[in-house]
Order: C-alpha cells, then sequence, then structure tokens
C-alpha cells in the first residue's frame, strides 16, 4: 500500500560523493599531466596567434579516424566511471560525451594556437561524432551492431628516430577498425553456427604519410573477437 507520492518519486540511483570526488581529482589530475605531455611533445616551441587550418588531406585522414575513436573511447571511460559512482545510465552516457567533447575541444584550441598546425574544423568534427557516437548507440540498439576500435604497432619511422614525437601521431603504426557483429545479423540457425564471440572488421590505416610522392593507404578486413 502506497501511504505517500513519495515513493513513486524516490530515485533507485544513489550518487556516491567520495567516487564522484575521486572522478573529479582523477581528472583533474590527468588532464594536467596529458597537458604538459602534449605541451612538451606537440606544442612545444609554437605558440603564435590563434588560427583555424582545414587539414582533411593531413594524413590520408587517418588522423580523422583517430580523432572519432579517442572521442567515443573518453566517452567510454566517463560513462562508466559515472554510472560507478551512481549516476543514471542516460545520465552517465550523456555526461561522457560532454567531458569527452570537451577535453578533446581544449586539445583542439591549444593546436590553434601551434605555429605548425592550427583549429582543425574537421577534427573538431570528428571528436564530437566520436564522443556521441555511443549516445546514438544507446537509443539505437542496431548501432550497437558496430564498433570502433584500434590497434597499433611502432612504425619504422618513430623507432629509427626519423620521426619525433608522441605516439599518437605515428599514423603508420596505427590502425582503426569498424567491428561488426556478424551475429547479431543472422538468422536463428545460423546463430548455432556462428559464435557470438566472432565478428567481422574492417581496418584503414596509411604508409609514408609524411611522403606525398610515395604515402599509400593500407585496407584491412579480418576476424575480430568481441
Amino acid at each position: 500500500k502506497l501511504n505517500s507520492g513519495k515513493q513513486l518519486l524516490k530515485s533507485k540511483y544513489r550518487i556516491n560523493i567520495i567516487k564522484t570526488g575521486v572522478i573529479t581529482g582523477v581528472t583533474a589530475g590527468g588532464f594536467i599531466w596529458l597537458h604538459n605531455y602534449q605541451k612538451n611533445s606537440w606544442w612545444s616551441g609554437q605558440r603564435g596567434k590563434f588560427h583555424f587550418q582545414n587539414d582533411w588531406n593531413y594524413s590520408m585522414s587517418a588522423d580523422k579516424t583517430g580523432h572519432f575513436f579517442d572521442g567515443a573511447l573518453i566517452q567510454a571511460i566517463y560513462r562508466g566511471a559515472f554510472q560507478w559512482a551512481g549516476f543514471s545510465p542516460t545520465a552517465s552516457v550523456w555526461m561522457g560525451a560532454l567531458f569527452s567533447i570537451a577535453y578533446m575541444t581544449d586539445v583542439e584550441i591549444e593546436d590553434g594556437f601551434a605555429t605548425d598546425w592550427g583549429f582543425s574544423p574537421g577534427d573538431e568534427a570528428m571528436n564530437i561524432a566520436g564522443a556521441l557516437y555511443p549516445v546514438m548507440q544507446y537509443y539505437w540498439k542496431p548501432l550497437r551492431s558496430f564498433n570502433v576500435k584500434w590497434s597499433y604497432f611502432p612504425s619504422t619511422s618513430l623507432t629509427s628516430g626519423e620521426k619525433h614525437g608522441a605516439f599518437l601521431d605515428d599514423y603508420d603504426g596505427q590502425t582503426t577498425w569498424l567491428s561488426i557483429n556478424v551475429h547479431d545479423f543472422l538468422s536463428k540457425k545460423g546463430k548455432s553456427f556462428w559464435p557470438d564471440y566472432l565478428n567481422v572488421a574492417a581496418g584503414y590505416g596509411v604508409n609514408d604519410y609524411q611522403h606525398l610522392d610515395i604515402r599509400y593507404a593500407d585496407f584491412y578486413i579480418g576476424f575480430d573477437i568481441n
């Protein structure tokens, strides 16, 4: 028997203040560390006037797929963190996206002050798209069958010292994958033959992207363990 309307309004989610404080502290510490790391590796000695730069052709767009993945990855980390702290799934998925966009936009703004770079509208568009893709998956179930993944092996140009900088822009060593959950599209009979953990993935990577006369793209297809 209900004796008060308050019972209907009571939420089953309880926000844990201590866990929320941990998230805040780790975020602040991580932001400071990453900012200093990028300042010393990407932006060192490059401070100038803020400017825009369209760079769709840079690295044969391997950086754009990377920005999409980074946006989705940061969203997933914060989404999980906020759920751990007691926030509802809906609040967590949106807060994860907002935190991802905020961090990636800060990086892009700093690029805007770098003389060799610039604020890239293309990068920012992919940052936002990557952060919002998990939100779209949350609301539209069919998208959950398609997930972006990333693999990396240091390139020869980085290990030989030809290229200086962070592994984050070592695009010759990176591959971005679109992993498809085949099991979701099979009939009941087909599901009995195809393992639910075995996906098919299509990948994209580049080689010698810094050398315009010899650079080329790689396309892959293979199996992926879900």
